[in-house]
């Protein structure tokens, strides 16, 4: 399996990682994540959580409910069950199929008049990874970084205000947004709160979210919320429409 570190293979879908003071990508996340899952389920509301770490002692999982119209809220989430401290952040990465002529979108600035955002570009990173600084899969306006996938592996994390990145998928004629809960002066790793990746040959990309890390005592939780909307099909000329959208 080349979608494999060790014992890890990559399942797609939607998946809860965790990160570390100061790195994203840790040990933690290619453990091996083959335990039993428990599903509980609470009125509209079902919450998935898997089987605790035998080092770490963390749990992680997330819980899905209706947020209204065409949206759902995503709780993603760590706990602390070991009797020692926890550091670290919420890590949310959704895999998608850009097939069919996707595009991806990241809202950038919010048009107040010290108006700013971060990028952290990873050159190279764990496991023979690479990504081009000059992309040309990426072409930056003055309110959106937009991503059309070409094939070529490309990493990107950016602190964007509004948390939001989104999908404009021609094949199913709709548009699909994500849009996480900002907290300004928060520590996050690489002082990002949205990423995403673009895999070899177009294989997926990813639609990441990060959560502020904090140190978790025994028994507490840290939770990332996102919001998940679908919508027509999005305008990427228009950034202020999309921030609307997922108001």
């Amino acid at each position: 399996d080349k979608y494999a570190r060790g014992p890890w293979r990559l399942k797609g879908g939607h998946r809860v990682w965790t990160t570390r003071p100061g790195a994203d990508e840790n040990e933690e996340s290619y453990a091996e994540d083959n335990g039993p899952v428990t599903v509980k389920q609470k009125g509209q509301a079902v919450t998935f959580t898997g089987a605790e770490h035998p080092t770490s002692r963390i749990q992680r999982g997330f819980t899905i409910r209706p947020g209204g119209g065409q949206s759902l809220v995503v709780e993603n989430f760590v706990v602390n069950r070991s009797d020692m401290l926890w550091s670290g952040g919420v890590w949310a990465l959704t895999c998608t199929d850009p097939a069919g002529g996707a595009t991806y979108g990241i809202p950038l600035g919010d048009g107040s008049e010290w108006d700013s955002f971060t990028v952290a570009v990873f050159k190279k990173w764990g496991g023979g990874h690479t990504s081009l600084v000059s992309d040309p899969q990426m072409k930056w306006t003055e309110d959106l970084l937009l991503v059309t996938p070409k094939g070529r592996e490309a990493k990107r994390a950016l602190f964007v205000p509004a948390g939001l990145i989104g999908m404009r998928a021609p094949r199913q004629k709709c548009s699909f947004l994500k849009k996480v809960q900002t907290v300004r002066g928060a520590a996050y790793p690489c002082g990002c709160n949205v990423a995403f990746y673009v895999g070899p040959k177009n294989f997926m990309v990813e639609m990441e979210t990060m959560s502020p890390e904090m140190t978790l005592k025994p028994g507490e939780k840290l939770v990332s919320t996102e919001r998940w909307f679908l919508a027509p099909m999005l305008d990427w000329n228009k950034p202020q429409t999309i921030r609307k959208l997922a108001q």
